[in-house]
């Protein structure tokens, strides 16, 4: 099978990003040939190495990042840009995913993995970008993974984010799947100074930090039982 027919059979399948088994599926090869088509691809103009033994037919980094690994989605201060609410370009792509993953630098962007639970892999959705797609986190759900982890994304990008762009029935559902009373207890304190209400009962009497990778101690708010220690907005 020639180069071009093989990229062509590996776009038919909505291969974007293979690897050598995708070379061997479809293709009419032999396992001894793998190694030296793997070469040849990477010779070609519009094939991308991406990292050891994976490769991509696009150069966009959007699209590389959300699809490299299984499951993820982006999110954080990239999902924000994506969503219209940070202007200024970005240089890095955060990926939240179960899996533990080193960052990759493709295409002139460093492509970091954020290790999130597997029970936070929600409220992200499948969306066409160009001739494939990218898995994109609902600001909703964007929200909810910055107050999980503030380290990679600052609280006060939340702050703004117009209330009018949010789906109050999605956070609700969302703040059910919450099992993290410090997440709920953020995420109901933050809404509160966004204006916006939803109802969200704390579940213990435990005192939590706006931000456990800030060691000031801040402001004691008594209704959340929270410490803000953000002092960027």
């Amino acid at each position: 099978m020639s180069i071009y027919n093989l990229i062509n059979e590996l776009k038919n399948h909505d291969k974007i990003i293979f690897n050598s088994n995708d070379i061997l599926r479809y293709s009419n090869i032999s396992e001894n040939s793998v190694h030296k088509y793997a070469y040849r691809l990477k010779k070609q103009s519009n094939v991308y190495k991406i990292e050891n033994n994976k490769f991509s037919l696009t150069e966009d980094p959007f699209i590389v990042a959300s699809q490299v690994i299984f499951p993820a989605y982006i999110s954080f201060n990239s999902a924000l840009y994506l969503h219209n609410i940070m202007s200024q370009t970005i240089n890095n792509i955060e990926i939240a995913t179960p899996s533990r993953k080193k960052d990759i630098f493709f295409n002139n962007t460093l492509i970091r993995f954020i290790y999130i639970r597997a029970d936070l892999m929600f409220g992200y959705r499948k969306i066409q970008k160009d001739n494939s797609f990218i898995f994109l986190a609902d600001l909703e759900k964007t929200i909810i993974d910055i107050l999980y982890r503030p380290d990679i994304s600052s609280i006060s990008n939340i702050i703004d984010i117009p209330a009018s762009k949010l789906n109050k029935s999605r956070l609700k559902e969302y703040t059910k799947l919450i099992n993290t009373e410090s997440i709920r207890r953020r995420l109901g304190y933050i809404l509160d100074i966004m204006g916006i209400e939803i109802n969200i009962r704390m579940r213990n009497d435990s005192v939590y930090k706006l931000n456990p990778y800030n060691k000031l101690k801040g402001k004691y708010v008594s209704k959340w039982k929270i410490y803000d220690n953000e002092v960027n907005y």
